[in-house]
């Protein structure tokens, strides 16, 4: 797998952190295959973890991302992960049902809030 593109905004981002990202991200690069990643780091004015991921599959090609405000960078990475996971199979399953016929669906979803008040966004590129 390539190396995770992690950068820091006023944080220093150390090997460590550098490792649980690509740790963290080599779940999702296992079951899809990213032809672009971002992952950015910003401590000020409020901790911020944010992760972008754009895919060529099957069904087409597709963007997530994902926005947590975290405490502690290794609890916020795996959060945002679990739920970038979570909705590249909601993209996907969407995609799949337009191109089988199914309800025609919004191409691109945005400020869906969840109970956290995270910010998830997910858009078909195609």
């Amino acid at each position: 797998m390539a190396s995770v593109s992690i950068r820091g905004i006023h944080v220093e981002i150390t090997q460590a952190m550098r490792e649980h990202a690509q740790m963290a991200l080599e779940k999702i690069f296992e079951r899809n295959h990213p032809i672009a990643h971002e992952v950015v780091v910003r401590a000020l004015p409020k901790a911020e973890i944010s992760i972008s991921l754009s895919f060529q599959c099957a069904e087409g090609r597709f963007k997530v991302s994902r926005t947590v405000e975290a405490t502690a960078f290794y609890s916020g990475m795996t959060e945002a992960v679990k739920v970038l996971s979570s909705n590249i199979d909601k993209s996907r399953g969407q995609m799949a049902g337009r191109r089988n016929g199914g309800a025609d669906l919004t191409s691109r979803t945005s400020g869906v809030d969840d109970e956290a008040g995270d910010e998830d966004v997910y858009e078909d590129v195609a």
